[in-house]
């Protein structure tokens, strides 16, 4: 019996990195603070209204100044805030934007990719419409906010 060869289509050749489905990015998301108290069917409905996005290094993520219309929880790579007064490198599963878009603010910092970056963005209007139904997810940011304001996290 002969040896068979492999037949691949050109279509079906992935060029670019394989995208999340939506339970891996769900995955993802659990490993958050903030959706760390949440259930696998809120996080399957995070992980729904999430989206992901890829920067590369030096690419502007948002600046100082604009709306805060979305949080970016942070998959891989590194980021860099920079502020009038503060400069922070969050690391992974952090969110960014988060105090802004729950304060409605403009953003008090601007970040930029310090190397190729993988996040989740989270438009803020759906956001707070997965928060109007969802008690864990709120519960998980008044603990998240309460040990930012105590020093304790």
């Amino acid at each position: 019996m002969p040896d068979r060869i492999q037949y691949e289509p050109q279509a079906c050749r992935r060029e670019e990195p394989e995208r999340f489905t939506v339970l891996r990015r769900a995955e993802a998301l659990r490993k958050a603070d903030i959706f760390s108290r949440a259930t696998v069917e809120e996080l399957l409905h995070l992980a729904a209204i999430s989206r992901e996005v890829r920067f590369a290094g030096g690419d502007q993520v948002f600046r100082r100044g604009e709306p805060a219309d979305a949080i970016y929880i942070l998959i891989g790579g590194r980021v860099e805030l920079e502020g009038d007064t503060h400069r922070d490198s969050p690391g992974p599963f952090e969110a960014i934007g988060l105090y802004e878009v729950l304060s409605d603010q403009r953003r008090a910092a601007s970040a930029r990719a310090a190397e190729e970056t993988l996040a989740l963005k989270i438009e803020a209007q759906d956001f707070f419409d997965l928060l109007s139904h969802n008690i864990e997810i709120v519960q998980g940011l008044f603990r998240l906010l309460i040990q930012k304001i105590s020093g304790t996290g």
